[in-house]
């Protein structure tokens, strides 16, 4: 069964198509602020369902470590990855006559955004380590 160590690594792993999916999304390059927490985000979302629904809790394989919980996950990507995208278009249209608090809002929002989507890659990371596992995964929890 995949330890802490493994999802951590995981994490790191699923951390690069977030950082090229944010990127490419952004129609720009990421600032290392923003690419270092994408890393973070990614990690912990990788370790997020072991946190909160530990291996000695009798919750383990509830609802964070289902087959619901990743479908949901797995759909949220693409939205956030639309955000990004429209926030990046919006920020080219008013380039020239926003405000640098605006650009600052902006900026804030994009990377709050491609955290969300890094976490959901390491949430997607964790369960895709824990499907191949002898318990699997069930489909709503326990």
């Amino acid at each position: 069964m995949p330890g802490k160590n493994t999802h951590i690594t995981a994490g790191v792993v699923s951390a690069v198509p977030a950082i090229v999916l944010c990127k490419k999304a952004a129609g720009r390059a990421l600032s290392p602020i923003t690419a270092a927490g994408i890393l973070a985000a990614s990690v912990a979302g990788s370790t997020l369902p072991d946190r909160l629904e530990p291996a000695d809790c009798p919750n383990h394989r509830g609802f964070l470590h289902s087959v619901v919980a990743g479908t949901v996950a797995f759909l949220l990507v693409p939205e956030c990855l639309n955000a990004i995208r429209s926030i990046a278009e919006s920020e080219t249209e008013a380039l020239f006559y926003n405000s640098r608090e605006e650009e600052c809002k902006r900026e804030i929002l994009l990377s709050f955004l491609c955290f969300i989507t890094a976490s959901l890659f390491g949430f997607l990371s964790h369960q895709i380590l824990d499907v191949f596992t002898p318990a699997g995964l069930p489909v709503l929890g326990k």
